[in-house]
């Protein structure tokens, strides 16, 4: 029997373990620098408005940074499966998620069982636009401007309803942001699909809709507006929508879409993909096409968004906390 002898042994388990060590490395190396491809989670389901802007940017980050970039969609509870799989990524330097607000602002202040903390497992890595919603309302509606709804709600409290995506959606906050600047008190009725179709149907008295939602139905005359919720117009709308910041005093309900690392990803991975992201937001074609989804391309700096977060933190929570909302 062929006996190998103890020095050659050791000899040889010394070469297997520092070539094991050394493929190790590599593979850390080549991960750290993304050469085996980045991934941008997307926390809604596929032909979302954010999926659309998602697939949008990653086509021109590939040809920013010359590498592969992929999209997935894990959608599920109000975005927090997307979250949560950023707040635990094993792969931090090549792991990013493309969000709205509610991910990080509102879903802290609104579900008991969050299962991670946006202000601390996320790191902001670039703003990229600013949304909002309209309210509106069917073409029989008595309403046919802001001005008569409020009075309508003032002179007969609890009666006028509204309808959004859900409670706790963005248009139902913004729904909550009017009762409360206004002073009135309203009806809210929540739907997870289908509140424009109802407030079409007259089934409820108005609606708050995303921008891109309610252009076609504004355009047709299907519904008309009492007013949008920021202080810009979207290119979508037809330029007789009336902005609510002008007429209610403090009120103004933005939506935001922002890409993020994980707090675990390391500072040069972060601010590699903030610059190529800088870049593509900047581009006169890439706004043209945000345009189209109703936003308002706005390039932000790590910090700038961050900024903006501690802001809407505090509007938001603010807000939930006034309207008694909680949620599992």
């Amino acid at each position: 029997m062929f006996t190998l002898s103890a020095r050659p042994a050791v000899r040889l388990l010394t070469l297997c373990v520092l070539g094991a060590s050394l493929a190790a490395g590599a593979a850390a190396q080549t991960d750290q620098d993304g050469r085996n491809g980045l991934r941008i989670l997307v926390p809604f389901g596929p032909g979302t408005p954010l999926d659309v802007i998602a697939r949008d940017i990653a086509q021109e980050l590939r040809g920013v940074l010359n590498q592969q970039l992929i999209v997935e969609n894990r959608p599920g509870a109000a975005g927090m499966i997307g979250g949560a799989e950023l707040a635990r990524t094993t792969a931090p330097a090549t792991t990013f998620m493309l969000t709205t607000h509610n991910t990080v602002v509102i879903n802290p202040h609104l579900y008991r069982n969050i299962s991670y903390d946006p202000l601390k497992d996320f790191a902001p890595v670039g703003l990229v636009g600013i949304g909002g919603y309209v309210l509106v309302a069917p073409p029989t509606s008595p309403f046919k401007n802001l001005d008569q709804y409020l009075a309508a709600a003032r002179a007969q409290p609890g009666t006028i309803s509204f309808a959004s995506l859900g409670t706790g959606s963005g248009p139902h906050l913004c729904g909550e942001m009017l009762v409360a600047h206004a002073k009135v008190k309203l009806v809210h009725v929540p739907y997870t699909t289908g509140s424009i179709t109802n407030v079409v149907g007259s089934q409820v008295d108005s609606s708050w809709e995303p921008y891109a939602t309610a252009a076609p139905f504004l355009k047709s005359g299907k519904l008309h507006a009492l007013g949008a919720s920021t202080k810009y117009r979207p290119a979508i709308f037809p330029p007789s929508v009336p902005l609510l910041p002008e007429a209610v005093p403090g009120y103004e309900c933005t939506s935001w879409v922002g890409l993020f690392a994980s707090a675990k990803a390391p500072q040069a991975s972060v601010q590699r993909m903030a610059e190529a992201l800088a870049r593509v937001v900047q581009t006169p074609a890439f706004q043209e096409r945000l345009n189209t989804n109703g936003f308002l391309a706005k390039p932000g700096s790590p910090r700038e968004l961050q900024d903006l977060i501690a802001t809407d933190y505090r509007t938001w929570g603010k807000v939930i906390q006034d309207a008694s909302l909680k949620l599992q």
